[in-house]
């Protein structure tokens, strides 16, 4: 949302949000990925959003906070907060040592607090559980991010599990494409649905896909 020049942005503006999810809030949700992200919902103005994967909110925090601005809308956050389960199928020895020392803990009570001051509690619906338990709430899904576990496994089973439910028009993000372990989960989605985007890592190598829904 633009403001005049020399001018902060409004007190609770998706670009304040934005701003503040970066500085306040644990993740890896570039300011690239998020203005993608607000830009999107913006114009496709979802009513059924879904992440799976929300961490430290990062990225479900301006999804919300653009939703708010349009009037109409709510996301649906899947996420355990819990090393387990996180780390129930292998990636790599690096990557699940890494996860099973993370303060689940400190970082859910942090994102909490953090959509209740601001006040976005109305748009963001927190569902505590796995991704594969999840599934059957949803009769249709307008607009899906998929950041979960990044194992072959819970990758590819996320997109076959959530991808269905994605009524055809509607968008898809999968982040990590970069991942070996994500190339499969990736290569699923790519037989039902066209690039919009594509951003990059900092060796300019494919990093994040979004994309639309254009066949069952």
């Amino acid at each position: 949302m633009s403001s005049k020049r020399g001018q902060s942005a409004e007190p609770g503006s998706v670009r304040e949000v934005l701003c503040l999810a970066e500085e306040k809030l644990e993740g890896w949700c570039s300011r690239e990925k998020a203005a993608a992200l607000v830009d999107l919902i913006r114009q496709e103005k979802p009513d059924i959003c879904v992440e799976i994967g929300i961490f430290g909110g990062r990225s479900i925090v301006p999804c919300a906070a653009a939703l708010r601005e349009n009037g109409s809308g709510v996301v649906y956050g899947i996420e355990t907060w819990s090393p387990a389960v996180a780390t129930e199928h292998f990636t790599s020895e690096e990557n699940d040592a890494w996860w099973k020392e993370v303060d689940f803990p400190g970082i859910k009570r942090n994102f909490l607090a953090f959509i209740a001051k601001h006040d976005l509690t109305r748009q963001i619906r927190v569902l505590e559980c796995p991704s594969r338990e999840a599934y059957v709430l949803f009769d249709r899904i307008d607009f899906l991010h998929i950041d979960g576990a990044h194992s072959v496994f819970n990758a590819a089973e996320d997109v076959v599990l959530y991808a269905k439910k994605l009524k055809v028009g509607g968008i898809v993000v999968l982040d990590d494409i970069d991942w070996p372990t994500t190339g499969p989960a990736h290569d699923i989605l790519k037989s039902i649905a066209d690039p919009v985007l594509t951003l990059t890592n900092k060796d300019g190598l494919p990093a994040c896909a979004f994309m639309r829904k254009v066949r069952n």
